[in-house]
């Protein structure tokens, strides 16, 4: 409502200096008019023997005058003629938003195929499809593909990892996420088998870059995982501190 009620006023605004603008033209133009006038019945009065006006010299000026505003008339007549059917001969696009903009029959059927349309689209959405390295349709990671995910997630790792590791250098397309965070080994806590969320995440990440197969579901979530505890990892010692 606000950016409708935003528009109107520039509206109203642009218009008003439009027509602001024409009438001030108008104006400047009569009064130069004018000037020219007095300036010639002035000329023709200095002129005069008995510093009289002619009447016959008055009336040359006035039929000038006269003349110049009926062709001036003329003139405005044919171009806004001109204009007009020209701009008549664009083709308008004209939506109905309301019922009073066409006939009751006419928004009745508009009214009964926007809703048509709107139930064609809505069960033609996919529901139980299922493609190899995608989320399901209808689950939390619908339209996600774990592959690219997984790679866009090294970015915010990286970024979490600066925080406590400033220097830390540029992260490269083929470098190991296990080799570009070896600084923060220390503070990762490894578990009986030795492993931790980084090696976990390396590894999915590593899969993501060179696997054959799509990744699941389950190597997706566990790579999120991963992620989330080295992030975690991360921002503790900064909170800490």
């Amino acid at each position: 409502m606000a950016y409708m009620a935003g528009l109107r006023i520039r509206s109203v605004v642009r218009w008003g200096l439009i027509t602001i603008s024409f009438l001030f033209f108008i104006l400047v133009a009569l009064a130069l008019v004018v000037a020219s006038a007095a300036a010639l019945l002035y000329e023709s009065k200095r002129r005069a023997a008995d510093r009289r006006i002619d009447n016959l010299k008055t009336l040359y000026i006035g039929i000038a005058y006269v003349l110049l505003a009926v062709v001036s008339l003329v003139y405005f007549a044919v171009r806004r003629r001109d204009v007009q059917r020209k701009l008549g001969g664009i083709p308008r696009m004209h939506i109905a938003t309301r019922q009073g903009d066409v006939p009751k029959s006419v928004h009745k059927y508009i009214a009964n195929e926007y809703l048509r349309s709107a139930a064609i689209l809505y069960a033609s959405q996919p529901a139980n499809g299922h493609q190899d390295g995608w989320g399901d349709p209808g689950t939390e990671y619908a339209g996600v593909r774990f592959r690219r995910a997984i790679l866009d997630s090294v970015v915010q790792v990286d970024e979490a990892a600066r925080t406590i590791v400033p220097r830390l250098q540029p992260i490269r397309p083929h470098a190991r996420v296990l080799h570009h965070l070896r600084a923060l080994a220390p503070l990762i806590p490894v578990d009986e088998s030795g492993g931790s969320c980084l090696r976990r995440y390396d590894a999915i990440v590593e899969f993501a870059k060179y696997g054959k197969r799509e990744m699941a579901l389950e190597e997706y979530v566990e790579g999120i995982k991963a992620a989330e505890e080295v992030v975690r990892v991360s921002y503790v010692p900064c909170v800490s501190r």
